[in-house]
């Protein structure tokens, strides 16, 4: 019994102008959590430091320094760690968007070849699984439609030749003519299938 084939992706980034701008404004907005902290944290604290200067105003300034120093540190570091896992995340999140994106890229093109005879499988975590769907649904019609086209052309093929053993002579030019075209038109739909 065969199993499934998992696809491993074996490329990280797939989109890398997508995949970058989504880290690139995570970072940011990291960055701009790890101020927002440090400003808050100096203000409430430096209205207690302040109260207290007065009365203690030398072992306050030492501990203002000491204290402003870890905060410092602290929010980089903290930042640094946290940009670091956001970075991952985000990385392992924009792949399951930007790895079907990929995908359907490579789809549209084999479908614009003529290639009907394939289907947009993803992986199972994948986001755009009802894109994958939509665009199954719409290869199949178009599939049908190729299929009764050919039909179609198949029968007029069929009549031509009908006619033209029931009216050899003159008319019979034209109608070489139209079942030539009918056989260029059968040739193209018999070559449109899979290209590999």
């Amino acid at each position: 019994m065969n199993q499934p084939v998992v696809n491993k992706r074996r490329t990280v980034f797939i989109q890398r102008a997508f995949q970058g701008r989504f880290i690139a404004w995570m970072l940011v907005m990291i960055l701009l959590f790890a101020v927002c902290s440090a400003f808050i944290l100096y203000l409430l604290l430096a209205s207690d430091l302040q109260s207290e200067a007065r009365s203690a105003h030398l072992r306050i300034a030492d501990t203002w320094q000491k204290l402003g120093t870890s905060i410092v540190i602290g929010n980089l570091v903290s930042a640094v760690f946290a940009g670091i896992c956001v970075a991952v995340v985000v990385l392992y999140i924009s792949h399951k968007i930007a790895g079907p994106m990929y995908r359907f890229q490579k789809l549209f093109g084999e479908v614009g070849r003529g290639n009907l005879d394939l289907r947009a499988s993803l992986r199972e975590h994948d986001q755009m699984k009802e894109l994958a769907a939509a665009f199954d649904d719409m290869l199949e019609a178009l599939r049908r439609q190729r299929e009764e086209r050919a039909a179609a052309v198949r029968d007029a093929a069929a009549a031509v030749q009908q006619l033209q053993a029931l009216y050899p002579g003159e008319s019979s030019a034209a109608l070489a003519r139209i079942q030539a075209r009918l056989e260029e038109l059968q040739e193209k739909d018999t070559n449109a299938g899979p290209s590999v």
